[in-house]
């Protein structure tokens, strides 16, 4: 059965290096640091595998669930610390991953755990009520941007800056840094009325429910369109970090400011010569269909979207 889920932590780890195209650029590193001594957090890697899974099915297996739910309660053993826990609550990050390290392209969430109970917890264990409720209200911001998409449109200003911005006015204080914890603790309670009131769902207090929206999310943002761009700029055009193959199957432009775009890219850890090698190769196969619009002197992508392709494709082309 292929594994899901990789933990690593107390002085080891499960893969290393040569599998980043399983555990992703970052993941890889960090079990690689494990395993030679350095000490690195405790924490665990869901496999790429389950990444292009998600984005044929959009739901998570209740097979990884599984496995997730095994590996936090090795992180927990690890730390000394219980996931939603009301005396020494985990707190973990969810953060994005791939086999080519693309700075910017994905999301991340930090703080995830964090709730009315677990905040409260964490503020008399550190002794520092502003930081609990500080770190609580990031949770929140961060989960309202990443999951709920409440970043703002373009030209009109993020919600949660802006109701940060009155509670400095109010206070009169010039930084973040100089609000204090009751103020931070009132701006939970305003960042989650902007997540209720602007999609009709409440921000989930339960660090489960946090936990599989910040997956869901995080494999999602493999399909935006930050995503394609980066995957474009560093795979297609640069070609520096990996074997290409693209075949650009056609170009229309309906206008004369528009044009469509077919691009079958196959990257692979070998040369490709041509088409007819990738049967036999472990090839990365993806059909991209790309519209772009001319603003001023430049070409832009205006859409993007990709799927997995197959060697048949590119015989074909």
């Amino acid at each position: 059965m292929t594994q899901l889920v990789y933990f690593f932590g107390d002085g080891a780890a499960e893969g290393g290096t040569a599998m980043k195209a399983v555990l992703g650029s970052k993941g890889a590193n960090l079990a690689e640091m494990t395993n030679i001594g350095i000490p690195v957090p405790p924490g665990f890697i869901v496999s790429t595998h389950v990444c292009v899974e998600y984005l044929a099915e959009r739901r998570v297996p209740e097979t990884v669930r599984t496995a997730v739910r095994s590996a936090m309660t090795r992180l927990e053993q690890a730390t000394g610390r219980t996931f939603g826990g009301a005396e020494r609550p985990l707190l973990v990050s969810v953060r994005s991953g791939a086999a080519v390290s693309m700075p910017g392209m994905m999301d991340t969430i930090l703080n995830l755990g964090l709730n009315d109970t677990t905040a409260a917890a964490l503020a008399r264990q550190a002794g520092n009520p502003r930081f609990a409720y500080d770190s609580y209200r990031r949770l929140v911001q961060m989960y309202g941007d990443v999951v709920f998409d409440l970043k703002g449109q373009p030209g009109e200003q993020d919600p949660f800056e802006a109701s940060l911005e009155a509670a400095r006015a109010a206070r009169g204080a010039d930084r973040e840094i100089d609000l204090p914890a009751d103020d931070l603790r009132d701006l939970v309670t305003r960042f989650k009325a902007i997540v209720a009131r602007s999609t009709g769902r409440k921000f989930p207090e339960e660090p489960w429910d946090q936990l599989w929206g910040a997956m869901e999310a995080v494999f999602r943002s493999w399909q935006n369109k930050r995503a394609i761009e980066a995957l474009l700029r560093l795979h297609i055009l640069r070609n520096e970090t990996v074997h290409v193959y693209a075949h650009i199957q056609s170009v229309t432009l309906p206008q004369a400011d528009r044009a469509q775009a077919t691009v079958l890219v196959a990257m692979a850890g070998v040369p490709i010569a041509s088409a007819q090698d990738l049967p036999a190769l472990v090839a990365d196969l993806n059909r991209f269909e790309i519209e772009f619009v001319h603003e001023g002197r430049v070409w832009r992508v205006q859409r993007a979207a990709w799927r997995r392709a197959e060697p048949g494709e590119f015989l074909g082309s």
